[in-house]
This record gives C-alpha cells, structure tokens and sequence, in this order.
C-alpha cells in the first residue's frame, strides 16, 4: 500500500460494491495497513505550516533534519519537531503557553485518521523513555 492508499475514500463502500466484497477489502487493508506499521512504523502528519501538513513515515523521519525545514516561531529553537508545531505559541510572551506533547498519526479505525481528513491525536514518541525507545524507527534510533 502505498501513502495515498490511506485517503477516506478507499475505506468507504463503492458503488454497486456487495457487502461481503466490502468487509473483506476492508479487512485485507486493515492487515496491510498493520503490516506496514510493524515495518515503517507509524504515518505521523507532520505540520511544516500553518496550512502545510504532510504524511510521513517513521523510517523516513530525521528529527535533526526536519528541526531545519519546521518553520518555527522567531529565535524560538523547537524540542520536537512532531509535536511542538501543534501547540500554541504566544508572540507576545515569544514562548509556548500550553505544551500539550501530543502529535498526529494516520489511524483508519478512526472517522479523522486519514490523511484527507485531520489524522488522530496520540502521545507524542518524544515522551518515550528508556528502554522503549529501542522500538521506535525515526532515522538514527535503530541500528
């Protein structure tokens, strides 16, 4: 499957498509989406802007890389890259007011998890420690 596989519309009935077809693709995409999942890692919907969020896999993600592409608040030096784009920053305090460390994923079981659509509030991996985060795919965490 590919990114585009996960846009609302191929989760939904066809037309003239029988119910059985349609809970059996259902399921065999379920299966690839978790398929690929164990092996990528999770989509994360990465905000670069305000109106610029993008899908991109876990193995594909350098944090050290995307600190430089995030446009980011003035002199303002981001801690992650996943889930400090989506917190709100006050410009008249020039810090953050409510540092949530929540970030968005492509989850299909969830009416907002695709990549059309808003994706699905999770805990940001940033708040993983120890041992735990040998689990994890970004770029430079895995050997």
């Amino acid at each position: 499957m590919s990114i585009e596989d996960y846009l609302s519309v191929n989760w939904q009935i066809k037309p003239n498509e029988d119910t059985e077809v349609f809970k059996l693709r259902i399921e065999l995409q379920t299966q690839e989406w978790q398929r690929m999942v164990r092996q990528h890692g999770h989509l994360y919907m990465i905000r670069f802007g305000e109106n610029d969020i993008r899908p991109t896999q876990e193995d594909q993600i350098d944090t050290a890389e995307l600190v430089k592409l995030i446009v980011q608040p003035v002199f303002i030096a981001l801690d992650c890259p996943l889930c400090q784009p989506y917190d709100h920053f006050d410009i008249h305090t020039s810090s953050y007011s409510d540092r949530r460390y929540l970030t968005k994923i492509v989850h299909p079981r969830y009416p907002e998890g695709f990549i059309d659509k808003d994706g699905v509030w999770t805990k940001c991996p940033c708040l993983i420690k120890g041992e735990d985060r040998k689990w994890l795919k970004f770029k430079g965490t895995r050997k």
